[in-house]
């Protein structure tokens, strides 16, 4: 509604705002492809782990920073950067950047809301609480009990795929000709972000 409110009048075409609506039919078929290669990394998910969690892996100052770096990138800083783009925006009168940036953070609400509330009904220990012993240890509910059953899914990864998404699809109204330089970025960060929880033992691969 907020989007709607903003978008400038006119046609279609002049509309920064192609298209409002928060969920169409392609979903879907994205959906049906991400719950059939969650499904086909189960049997992957104990050893990927015990991989990521080697003694010369964890013991890695480099990668322990980097670690952290991403943490942060998957979690408070879209959210930082979305609020300060569209203050932006809006003080200076940019339109198309408090567009962007509403946008984003819708994507991160909606993200984080739908993760939140699988992570609640799921119950997945997370791989540190069984010393990644125990892929499989779903309780219904039971994610309302703290956070070490919270392991499925990622909202450090969900936020990164959302932001990616939401920046892909707005940079493709601007210039269709750079959406895939900018989508290969924002996805590979992205991937990047949610291999970086299963090193930091907090989520397995599927």
């Amino acid at each position: 509604a907020a989007a709607r409110a903003q978008a400038p009048t006119g046609t279609r075409g002049d509309s920064l705002i192609p298209d409002s609506r928060l969920f169409v039919r392609s979903d879907l078929y994205v959906l049906a492809g991400f719950v059939g290669a969650t499904v086909a990394m189960f049997p992957l998910d104990r050893q990927l782990a015990e991989s990521l969690q080697r003694d010369h892996l964890v013991d890695n100052a480099t990668l322990n920073a980097i670690e952290e770096t991403l943490s942060f990138v998957g979690g408070p800083a879209p959210i930082l950067v979305g609020g300060a783009l569209f203050l932006f925006g809006r003080v200076a009168n940019r339109p198309r950047v408090a567009h962007v940036a509403l946008h984003m953070t819708e994507a991160i609400a909606v993200g984080l809301a739908t993760s939140g509330a699988l992570k609640m009904l799921a119950g997945r220990a997370r791989p540190y609480a069984s010393a990644d012993t125990a892929p499989h240890d779903f309780g219904f509910a039971r994610g309302f009990r703290g956070e070490r059953y919270q392991a499925f899914p990622s909202g450090h990864a969900t936020v990164s795929f959302a932001v990616a998404a939401a920046l892909t699809s707005e940079t493709a109204e601007w210039s269709p000709s750079a959406r895939w330089i900018t989508g290969g970025v924002l996805f590979g960060v992205a991937t990047i972000v949610g291999l970086s929880r299963m090193y930091a033992d907090r989520h397995w691969a599927s």
